[in-house]
């Protein structure tokens, strides 16, 4: 009855005047907001006119330095003559992990050009430390002495076991190349597998030393 009483107290409602308004389905029903506004969306804002020869996101640059580098216009750090100056050579090693039984630097000293030849145990002493961690992890972790140039053992492919000192890049190289180096290859570790014992984790004592060169 409250339903027939209400209609014909308002038999025909008001339309609203403004955008929106509320609209009951019923009278128990709560009101609803109703809009008439269009429910597709709104077009885009033009994008900003682009510049002639300006890139897009993703397009490849223009690159201002390549020509002179193509035509040979550049100068590197090579290039630049400083009187005086010398130029250094390293001899490195070509195995991983290898004991270093001899160093004969003697063909290489008596090259035209070549000022001085050292190996790791020549400069063993010139060293003021040890070549430190960047980053320790942990606080207990053991970081081994580890020189710029190798003494007894090399522990990385690369790792360097004699300095050249020659007038030019050229006659430093050669005399790297007279070194001869008596190595004895030692098993390297390629893998965490093969490094880390069975029932290892990282909890264990030992993952925190770390490998030393007398391993």
């Amino acid at each position: 009855m409250a339903a027939v009483s209400l209609l014909q107290e308002h038999p025909t409602p008001p339309r609203p005047r403004s955008g929106r308004g509320s609209r009951a389905t019923s009278v128990g029903a709560p009101a609803t907001t109703t809009s008439s506004r269009p429910c597709w969306p709104r077009r885009a804002p033009p994008r900003p006119r682009r510049e002639r020869n300006e890139p897009r996101d993703g397009e490849r640059l223009l690159r201002r330095e390549d020509p002179a580098l193509l035509t040979g216009e550049a100068k590197y750090v090579g290039d630049l003559a400083v009187p005086g100056a010398l130029h250094v050579a390293l001899v490195r090693s070509p195995f991983a992990h290898a004991r270093i039984r001899s160093v004969d630097t003697a063909a290489a000293a008596a090259l035209p050009g070549v000022v001085a030849v050292f190996t790791g145990a020549d400069l063993q002493d010139e060293w003021a430390n040890p070549m430190p961690c960047a980053w320790p992890v942990t606080d207990d972790m053991k970081s081994p002495a580890h020189l710029p140039v190798a003494v007894d053992k090399a522990c990385y492919a690369g790792d360097a076991v004699a300095v050249i000192v020659a007038e030019s890049s050229y006659q430093a190289e050669d005399a790297a190349a007279a070194v001869v180096v008596d190595y004895d290859p030692l098993p390297a570790v390629v893998d965490l597998e093969t490094r880390c014992p069975t029932g290892w984790s990282s909890t264990t004592p030992a993952a925190r030393t770390g490998p030393t060169r007398g391993s």
